[in-house]
């Protein structure tokens, strides 16, 4: 499974408050969306990049 599909399994977890949940699971979360953003928006780049050098 693929982290961003892991994690729109586990959002529903974050917000459904009859569920067992912490402030350290939704930071968790937090964290490893941020990180998932930041290596899809780095892969980009590099993608670019190299599509530019072969043009």
């Amino acid at each position: 499974m693929k982290p961003k599909h892991a994690l729109k399994e586990i959002e529903p977890l974050t917000q459904d408050k009859n569920a067992v949940t912490t402030k350290r699971f939704k930071k968790c979360y937090r964290v490893l969306s941020g990180h998932i953003k930041m290596l899809e928006k780095d892969n980009r780049r590099l993608r670019n990049k190299l599509r530019n050098r072969r043009d």
